[in-house]
């Protein structure tokens, strides 16, 4: 089976990518696996190539095999990829465009809360997990965790409420200087798998107004 779909997420996961987006048919959410064990089904570089030895970026849409789901309850959108196949280029488009795809009612908080987290049992009920939102007020913090790593923190303003230490796992804010601020952007935000009884929501993709 082949769909095509806009690359919204090309983030870190386990020194590789987790690449999400919206299925240009149904207009609903798709995370792009593999069964491959060593990187923990995350995609690789490979994974992302045209048959030109070009590679897809974000916002690019593309035409992808799938094999079929990956009946992951906390992740129901996972479907894994036919790595014996390029991916197919169609076409960039905006994140205005991208915006105007992802045809889904503001939800009144980001996944339940204005935490940063849920617990496990909560998270298969939620029946999806990632969401495309616009967000005010943003403030980048650089901190170190416990096995003094380097590490990038966001807060932001969402329907009135305020969101503080979520994580950002878009390699492309990694180095943003510490306290850099922007009044508007578009987030893609996603449900991490359980771990320590929570499961944590990240900032997988940031794309400023």
């Amino acid at each position: 089976m082949n769909i095509n779909m806009v690359i919204l997420t090309k983030s870190s996961k386990f020194g590789q990518y987790c690449v999400a987006g919206i299925d240009c048919r149904t207009e609903k959410w798709v995370r792009l696996v593999s069964t491959d064990e060593s990187t923990h089904g995350a995609i690789t570089l490979g994974d992302l190539r045209f048959e030109n030895g070009q590679y897809a970026n974000l916002l690019d849409v593309i035409n992808v095999r799938i094999i079929g789901s990956d009946n992951n309850p906390a992740q129901p959108e996972n479907v894994i990829i036919d790595r014996d196949y390029y991916l197919g280029y169609v076409k960039t488009i905006s994140i205005a465009e991208a915006l105007e795809l992802y045809k889904d009612s503001e939800p009144q908080f980001i996944f339940c809360n204005s935490s940063y987290c849920l617990d496990e049992e909560t998270v298969p009920l939620l029946g999806r997990s990632l969401s495309l939102v616009v967000v005010k007020n943003l403030c980048f913090k650089q901190q170190v965790n416990d096995e003094d790593k380097p590490k990038t923190k966001l807060s932001f303003d969402y329907n009135g409420f305020s969101y503080s230490n979520m994580s950002v796992t878009d390699p492309r804010f990694y180095s943003v200087e510490d306290g850099t601020e922007f009044d508007e952007a578009v987030l893609v935000v996603s449900i991490g798998t359980p771990f320590r009884g929570n499961c944590y929501k990240f900032v997988a993709a940031i794309y400023p107004l």
